[in-house]
């Protein structure tokens, strides 16, 4: 989405949230604020809180402590139908007694609280989403995909301000995943409504948000652009949270990280799959031949590393390979076209993973050190 689209002034502003069940504590003390018009993305693992935090945001949960202002007015007593949201949820939204054309009427209705629709909108938003084909049909007559269609433009055509989504592509197969999130995409663009979207799948993540949360331990961990996120994550849960795969972990020693001689009890670096540069791959026969020692070399420039290949995979678009070394597990990615040997070698070994355990292979690469990140 354009930025400039987006206006600076929260829509909603989440301050010390909380939010206990029994003993115990789902959201602790969360603070967040959300801008008019942006599609904020949520993105947290399973039981981190995306969904308490919608439910309250809706009003169909009441907070144990803090604020919640929508358009600067506290929301503790404002009931969920009188509240600027309309919501989608996981296996989507609507009455199964009624056909896709009668569910879409009664939103319609609600939007204007009279008994005839704006047929002008409706008819839009049925070209839009392309539902003519399933208009006489019931909703648990029609596909997931189907399903959550009708539920977006049902939430469009309420004419709420905010739509909260629940991670509403969690039910559908791969093809119907990426052609809902292009049109949820499309949609907000067009609306430029304010979006919030929970979700534990960091690619859609990445391809969605204006901005991405991310909630962990009860709370927004980093708050900010997806690139930025990516790029420059301030925490490990936040930088195991985003890419496939995630940044990884290792123990880099401690004053070549930050000066000083104080021993790391963890992984204190991470880094890109896509940030070490792979020099050559050997391979051996039936026992694995080591040159030089495997390892983690650490110079003032970069990273070196030599290590046993556990497996590679072909992903479309790139190689992706496992790598152990020492006490740790790394992966790398290579792009395609790559060297004619390399490319070769990796087909080679593409073959092993399927028959067997590579056991006689080693890669030598090298990441730079201004490509990686401490966390000390």
């Amino acid at each position: 989405m354009d930025q400039a689209t987006v206006s600076e002034q929260p829509i909603i502003e989440i301050g010390n949230l909380v939010k206990r069940y029994g003993n115990q504590t789902v959201l602790n003390e969360l603070s967040l604020s959300v801008r008019a018009g942006e599609l904020l993305v949520v993105l947290g693992t399973s039981g981190s809180g995306k969904s308490t935090l919608l439910r309250l945001v809706a009003g169909l949960e009441l907070a144990n402590g803090g604020q919640l202002k929508i358009a600067g007015v506290e929301q503790s007593q404002v009931p969920p139908h009188k509240r600027d949201i309309a919501v989608i949820f996981q296996s989507g939204n609507g009455y199964s007694h009624l056909s896709v054309h009668e569910n879409l009427i009664l939103a319609a209705k609600a939007k204007g609280r009279c008994d005839r629709p704006n047929t002008v909108e409706m008819d839009h938003w049925i070209h839009e989403l392309e539902l003519q084909p399933w208009l006489q049909k019931k909703i648990p007559q029609l596909s997931g995909g189907q399903a959550q269609r009708v539920a977006i433009a049902r939430a469009f055509l309420s004419g709420k301000s905010i739509v909260l989504l629940d991670e509403p592509l969690s039910n559908l197969d791969q093809p119907s995943r990426a052609e809902a999130r292009s049109i949820i995409a499309r949609v907000h663009a067009q609306t430029k409504r304010t979006l919030i979207y929970v979700t534990h799948d960091s690619d859609e993540a990445l391809f969605l948000a204006s901005r991405i949360a991310i909630l962990a331990s009860g709370r927004i961990q980093q708050l900010g652009i997806p690139r930025d996120l990516y790029e420059a994550p301030k925490t490990r849960e936040v930088a195991r949270m985003l890419g496939q795969p995630a940044m990884d972990m290792v123990h880099a020693p401690t004053d070549w990280m930050n000066g000083t001689g104080a021993i790391s009890t963890q992984a204190n670096c991470g880094i890109r799959s896509n940030d070490w540069n792979i020099d050559r791959i050997e391979l051996h026969d039936n026992i694995p031949v080591l040159p030089i020692n495997h390892g983690l070399f650490f110079s003032e420039t970069k990273i070196e590393l030599v290590g046993a290949i556990a497996k590679v995979r072909w992903l479309g678009d790139r190689w992706l390979i496992e790598v152990r070394v020492e006490r740790e597990s790394l992966h790398l990615t290579c792009p395609a076209p790559c060297d004619g040997t390399l490319e070769s070698r990796l087909r080679q070994l593409e073959l092993i993973t399927s028959t067997g355990a590579i056991r006689s292979a080693t890669v030598f690469a090298i990441a730079p050190r201004s490509s990686t990140k401490s966390f000390c």
